[in-house]
């Protein structure tokens, strides 16, 4: 629109009326730009981590190890997977509050027979520390209640041995990450994570049934990754 003015006044005659035509087409032209500058404000894309959005996703992390010695009979094999759902919203740009569930198994056998099992329900507090709209480094911690069972077999004797450890207690889960987003509404997620346990388990034998209780903290690094998606408004 700006251009088709000023090739309109070179057009125009010289006169006595020139300055009034030069003032009124400066004016038509600044009006023409500030409309078009703000049109593409407003159609340009924000930030995907903003105010009322929801997030909710699907992240967990996998490894498996197998170990032969030639002085054992034995193959030595260790297995770890972990999943956690994670939902909430975001009451400021780039800051999200919700809940996650994880839970984390170990499956290992050298020479005893060992499965253990970590439950953790939590509030989520999230922090991206970026407003591109490519994706963010992010942080975020769960503290909330964890539920522990750890069992163990090993033979005695020739006859199995059985030890169960339960519990419940704090749970604590951290995680550093970057999320690269897909067309404002798919996002992707790599991370490492820290989750860790603090209970109270009560420690059941058998034979024997013998148990006493038994205080443990685990900890374990975690390589995660997931999908998210963002919608403006929640499922129902």
């Amino acid at each position: 629109m700006g251009c088709r003015y000023i090739v309109i006044y070179t057009l125009l005659p010289m006169n006595s009326h020139r300055p009034i035509i030069t003032l009124t087409l400066f004016i038509l032209l600044s009006i023409s730009y500030t409309t078009f500058a703000q049109d593409i404000s407003e159609d340009s894309i924000t930030t995907p981590f903003r105010k009322g959005r929801w997030l909710t996703g699907l992240s967990g992390s996998i490894s498996s190890n197998s170990t032969k010695i030639d002085t054992a009979s034995q193959r030595a094999f260790s297995n770890q997977y972990s999943f956690d759902f994670s939902t909430g919203k975001f009451f400021k740009d780039q800051w999200l509050l919700g809940g996650i569930f994880k839970m984390q198994r170990d499956n290992s056998r050298q020479y005893v027979d060992l499965e253990s099992e970590t439950l953790l329900i939590a509030p989520l507090l999230r922090y991206y520390l970026s407003n591109n709209t490519q994706g963010s480094i992010f942080f975020s911690i769960a503290p909330g209640y964890a539920r522990f069972r750890e069992k163990t077999v090993v033979l005695v004797g020739g006859l199995p041995s059985q030890e169960i450890l339960k519990g419940g207690g704090f749970g604590l889960f951290a995680q550093f990450g970057y999320s690269y987003v897909l067309h404002d509404r798919i996002i992707f997620d790599l991370g490492l994570g820290l989750n860790s346990a603090w209970v109270n388990a009560e420690r059941e034998i058998e034979p024997g049934s013998s148990g006493n209780k038994v205080n443990i903290h685990t900890g374990t690094l975690l390589f995660t990754f997931g999908f998210n998606v963002i919608l403006d408004e929640f499922f129902f």
